[in-house]
């Protein structure tokens, strides 16, 4: 029962980094059966077992990702991938995107959005973003939570015009007034055709509340609290594209995290399982 949840497609890489450590193991000593290598088998087998366990549980969370590049974490999914886009590359540390055309998000989900699956789980993701605008009607880029059951999504966005301005919006589908929402957050308002802003949206049960702030050193500001019922699995992640126009739009991020995860990095579980691997061959 404790191991009914492993099936073939939920195999990740720690689990997989696991396996391959135990079969290292098995090939060294050769097989021998002596009633000490049996009782370390067992060990190793029970170890093996609570690791496959607790990382099955930490895939349920969400993985942040630095974007140091040259990749990204593998368990994000792009939809309507931008042609134009690295990690670390144009700009170190940061993952850089030209806007892709057509790429709204609002009463259908046409955006180049780069998302991860996760569990029935509260979360409190954050993004660091900039932004260069000025040659299209309308850009858009945040950070988003979405229902794909529902087929709903509440996101925290800044939405850019050609005049250079810019707006912070938090939404849902088809929907900025009410119950939280709003289309223009009050006292924010760039007028240069850049911006750069931290963004954060947080979960508890079934409300959502929306946070920004434009320094890294000031307190969050509070928009607001929506309701928002998830129906599991849902995708947290970030996008940025060309709503109308067909000029130039450049969106980066600096990092996608999740304040309420024990998993702080990209390779934070990989690590833990190496350092208890170290200390089981050490006994």
């Amino acid at each position: 029962m404790f191991m009914s949840g492993f099936t073939k497609d939920k195999i990740s890489s720690v689990q997989l980094l696991a396996i391959k450590l135990l079969c290292s193991y098995l090939k060294r000593r050769g097989f021998i059966m002596k009633v000490k290598s049996f009782l370390c088998l067992i060990s190793l087998f029970v170890c093996l077992t609570f690791c496959l366990y607790i990382s099955d549980s930490w895939s349920a969370m969400v993985t942040p990702d630095d974007f140091n590049g040259p990749n990204i974490s593998p368990v994000f999914k792009w939809q309507k991938e931008p042609k134009k886009w690295d990690a670390g590359k144009t700009v170190k540390g940061w993952l850089h995107i030209e806007g892709v055309f057509g790429g709204n998000l609002w009463c259908s989900d046409a955006s180049a959005r780069l998302y991860q699956e996760i569990a029935d789980e509260p979360f409190d993701i954050e993004t660091h973003m900039k932004a260069k605008w000025g040659n299209n009607t309308s850009d858009i880029a945040g950070i988003v939570a979405k229902s794909p059951k529902d087929d709903n999504w509440v996101k925290l966005k800044l939405w850019m015009h050609a005049d250079k301005t810019a707006q912070i919006q938090f939404q849902k589908k088809c929907t900025e007034s009410g119950d939280g929402l709003t289309g223009n957050v009050a006292g924010y308002r760039p007028t240069t055709g850049e911006a750069e802003l931290w963004l954060r949206l947080k979960r508890e049960k079934d409300k959502c509340t929306s946070y920004y702030k434009t320094a890294e050193n000031e307190d969050w500001k509070e928009i607001g609290t929506t309701s928002f019922p998830f129906n599991a699995p849902y995708e947290v992640g970030i996008y940025g594209g060309v709503d109308s126009g067909a000029g130039d739009l450049v969106v980066e991020f600096d990092y996608f995290k999740d304040n309420t995860s024990p998993i702080k990095s990209a390779v934070d579980s990989k690590a833990k399982l190496a350092s208890l691997w170290g200390k089981i061959k050490n006994e």
